[in-house]
């Protein structure tokens, strides 16, 4: 497997349409926190972002993205599942 995919994938409402979508990789999470997310700002935000290029260098496990994904969510009162 892609050390940049996750090994689970994760559910979320999307702030924009309200539909819930699917995220399973860095790099699609990277996408979503930077162009689809509700808030512009956040420490929980610009940590997910860090971590999750950091990802995509393979400094980082894909597991810490995930987390990193889901704190954000938290912050920004996205619904999470998975």
């Amino acid at each position: 497997m892609d050390p940049k995919f996750w090994n689970k994938p994760l559910c979320y409402e999307s702030a924009l349409t309200g539909e819930w979508r699917v995220v399973d990789s860095a790099a699609e999470a990277i996408l979503i926190l930077q162009n689809r997310w509700p808030l512009s700002r956040g420490r929980r935000l610009a940590k997910a972002r860090k971590i999750c290029l950091k990802v995509l260098e393979g400094k980082r496990s894909a597991e810490k993205g995930r987390k990193s994904f889901i704190r954000a969510a938290k912050e920004a009162h996205v619904h999470v599942e998975g």
